[in-house]
């Protein structure tokens, strides 16, 4: 084969740089090594879009039922097979999109099978876990675990879930399996109807409870394998010179970037830098993997080159690349074995797979067999967004044109198509697009990458043989974190695209559509046409969401699920907005008011409510409302008085002077139970306690009971209140026939009484619980009398948020 004297010429600078001789003959045989052996990839493309869709459609629960398909999991393997085996030929583009649909069937089967089983993680477990992923905390040692097996104390109720758990309290082995005692907590996930779902989360990777040992349970070691000690002493050791040699910011942002553990990293530096739009700085990502193995790679290239012996019959860089692998994958392990360094390290080493084979790796094809192989290695990860930003990243820029541009325009290219790719999955994940962040990556990145990664790997190896060149180099290196945080903190002034309104569905579409055109046309005309389209779309989607969210001559009634507590949502047709409880963070749980309240107002385009309704100053009926007073004006809070009157809750107290200092009234008993009150065509009417609280009666059953009624529809709000309150209110309104009953007290035993029931008559009963309660709610008896009088009842805990209109 002939070889191109424009290649000719390159090869002959590139060789003749070197300090050895090297004759006419030897210069072709070198050029043929390092050029002209290489053989283009299959098309991967469609099988890793097939695989990718149909882990997309079971995360996003629309495909259901699906049995433990182990024949479409070898259909997978199969299909990556016939990828492997025919890298050295092309076969026809329907041969490709064939075995997508392949990968397609089987991505759902294997992903639908890694589904997690209903298992109550709640109370003192004796557990047997592998302990995937540990990280020294500023707060103590923390461990992200496998259970493996548990039993409940003291009824020994064995059960084995296979999920994930987070443990605090005491140091584990990386790696090992172990038995200890843990005290276990449900993380609460909250579901409810809105504009703006969440992400598909695959539930075995999801940590699904949190818990600590305590400080007298023995931790028994299994097994643990020599592999992982030895890998473990490494990072201790790591740690340690770090720490010595360093001072903050710089100790934490060099743990960062080698151990990937940021706690050492103080919560106000962390928020400076995410405000500066550089958050993917500190994460072990594709970048701090390229760096370390990028670097070993081109220093053994070079230092192979300077073999006359190889040089004349290797190709250098592949030896190099084939060493450059485990050195990927090594450090993907020694900085934490996470998701993002895998991903990294796979895709590094992909790559440099092919090119060790003679084989040129097409991006494309690069990034389809990253998707293929790491999704048959961790399917529950496979749809998370770090995995599909790090994708849409690489797409971006190796769709590109080759760069030839000056430095810092290149920086910008490469940052504002990196941007477009990844903008339509940050603002849904993270609610927003810093814009400064484009500069910010251009003037600081180079730096970080360039200065401070590289000088902290040399710190690293320095400190283990010569401890006072680690401190002269450690003034360096914290002069330049410094100097990072400070240039961070004048772009995080600027707030400019940093927060914008959740989007709806259709808004997510026309966004993602808008930047993947706007990367792949060249023109600036077409780009303007797509730009103006994108904009009109959006803007008829934001008109039709602010009119379906905003209900006029309508009532609708949102049951939220907010955990052990009560929350709705009432849309009145008048368009005011009245929020009856709030939930609160029972045992440690999330706050609802910031986990479910804020972001479901904030999608529903809701900028105030016209009327707050605490039904009685319990803590999960009243905390939320916090975390709403500072970003929505209230109207008016309806209280019962009772907490003001008997101080019973000094914290309720403190929430309602805050309130009414920001110009909230606060609207109490006898003003409340005067008559009803209007608005627009619904009727809203306090019935309980009137016309004051009884002060012989509990919190519980002086609950503020409302009886909403508009149209043919009417609902009846009781609190919490028990079988006394249910005696006075059925004294009081013997015939309370209501379509749809909030069941009183979460469903207790002491409550929904048959007197009641069979007053109200519900059609539908709605009962609002947190899953797996300590209190055991909702009680079978409860279950049993809504049997025989509601035609239906629904439990949030089981079936999420439900809106009735």
């Amino acid at each position: 084969m002939p070889i191109p004297p424009t290649l000719l010429r390159t090869a002959t600078v590139d060789v003749f740089r070197q300090s050895w001789p090297v004759n006419p003959d030897k210069l072709t045989r070198i050029v043929r090594h390092q050029y002209c052996s290489f053989q283009t990839m299959p098309r991967l493309v469609p099988i890793g879009c097939g695989w990718m869709l149909g882990a997309l459609l079971t995360h996003s629960h629309l495909v259901r039922g699906m049995p433990h398909a182990y024949s479409l999991m070898a259909l997978a393997g199969g299909t990556v097979a016939v990828s492997i085996l025919s890298l050295g030929r092309r076969f026809p583009l329907w041969t490709s999109w064939m075995l997508g649909g392949c990968a397609l069937i089987a991505a759902i089967g294997s992903a639908a099978r890694a589904g997690l089983s209903d298992t109550n993680l709640f109370g003192l477990m004796r557990v047997q876990i592998t302990v995937l992923r540990t990280q020294h905390t500023s707060h103590g040692p923390r461990a992200i675990a496998r259970l493996e097996w548990m039993e409940r104390i003291p009824d020994l109720e064995r059960r084995t879930p296979g999920c994930r758990i987070m443990l605090y309290g005491k140091k584990l082995p990386l790696g090992a399996t172990v038995r200890t005692i843990g005290s276990l907590t449900p993380w609460a996930e909250f579901r409810n109807p809105t504009p703006h779902p969440q992400w598909p989360r695959a539930a075995s990777e999801t940590i699904v409870a949190g818990g600590t040992i305590p400080k007298g349970a023995p931790v028994i070691t299994v097994h643990h394998p020599s592999f992982f000690r030895q890998l473990e002493a490494v990072r201790d050791g790591i740690r340690d010179a770090l720490r010595s040699a360093l001072k903050p910011p710089a100790e934490g942002m060099a743990i960062a970037w080698l151990l990937g553990e940021t706690d050492f990293i103080s919560k106000p530096t962390q928020a400076t830098i995410q405000g500066a739009g550089l958050t993917h700085v500190l994460a072990v990502s594709g970048l701090n993997i390229t760096l370390f193995a990028g670097f070993i790679v081109t220093v053994l290239a070079r230092l192979l080159l300077l073999i006359p012996f190889l040089a004349s019959r290797y190709d250098t860089r592949r030896i190099a690349v084939f060493i450059g692998i485990p050195c990927a994958l090594g450090y993907a392990t020694l900085a934490g074995g996470t998701s993002s360094g895998y991903r990294a390290a796979i895709m590094s080493s992909l790559a440099w797979g092919a090119v060790a084979l003679g084989r040129r790796p097409a991006p494309g094809n690069v990034m389809a067999a990253t998707a293929l192989v790491f999704g048959a290695l961790s399917p529950e990860a496979f749809m998370g967004p770090a995995f599909l930003l790090s994708i849409l990243a690489t797409w971006a820029l190796v769709s590109g044109a080759t760069l030839r541009n000056a430095f810092w325009r290149s920086q910008l290219v490469i940052s504002l198509r990196s941007m477009l790719a990844t903008a339509p999955l940050v603002i849904w994940c993270f609610g927003g697009v810093p814009l400064i962040g484009l500069l910010a990556n251009i003037a600081l990145v180079p730096l970080a990458s360039y200065v401070l990664m590289p000088l902290s790997f040399a710190l690293t190896l320095v400190a283990f043989f010569w401890h006072q060149a680690a401190l002269w180099m450690g003034i360096a290196l914290g002069a330049g974190c410094s100097l990072f945080v400070y240039v961070c903190q004048i772009f995080e002034r600027i707030s400019l695209g940093r927060f914008m309104p959740p989007l709806s569905v259709p808004q997510g579409l026309v966004m993602a559509l808008g930047c993947i055109a706007l990367i792949a046309v060249r023109a600036w005309r077409r780009r303007l046409m797509i730009i103006v389209g994108a904009v009109l779309l959006l803007a008829g989607a934001e008109w039709h969401l602010r009119c379906t969210e905003k209900p006029r001559h309508q009532l609708r009634v949102t049951f939220l699920d907010v955990g052990q507590g009560d929350s709705a949502l009432v849309d009145l047709p008048d368009g005011k907005l009245m929020l009856i409880d709030a939930g609160g963070g029972m045992f440690g749980s999330p706050d609802p008011g910031a986990q479910v309240l804020k972001p479901l107002l904030q999608a529903r385009r809701r900028s105030s409510i016209d009327i707050a309704v605490i039904s009685h100053p319990h803590p999960d009926h009243y905390e939320g409302l916090a975390a709403l007073l500072d970003e929505f004006p209230i109207g008016e809070i309806w209280d019962n008085g009772q907490a003001q009157d008997e101080a019973a809750d000094g914290v309720y107290s403190v929430l309602l002077r805050r309130a009414a200092q920001r110009g909230t009234r606060i609207v109490r008993p006898p003003v409340l139970c005067h008559g009803p009150r209007r608005y627009g065509s619904v009727e809203v009417r306090v019935l309980w306690p009137c016309p004051l609280y009884d002060p012989a009666l509990d919190l519980n059953d002086n609950s503020l009971v409302l009886r909403i009624t508009g149209g043919t529809q009417s609902f009846l709000m009781t609190g919490d209140i028990e079988q006394a309150a249910e005696r006075g209110l059925i004294a009081r309104y013997p015939q309370l026939f209501t379509d749809v009953l909030k069941v009183p007290h979460h469903g207790s035993r002491t409550s929904s009484s048959t007197a009641l029931l069979r007053a109200v008559r519900p059609k539908l009963a709605v009962i609002s619980a947190g899953k797996y309660n300590r209190f055991g709610h909702p009680h079978p008896e409860v279950l049993k009398r809504l049997s025989g009088f509601a035609r239906r009842t629904i439990q949030v805990a089981k079936q999420g948020g439900v809106i009735v209109k």
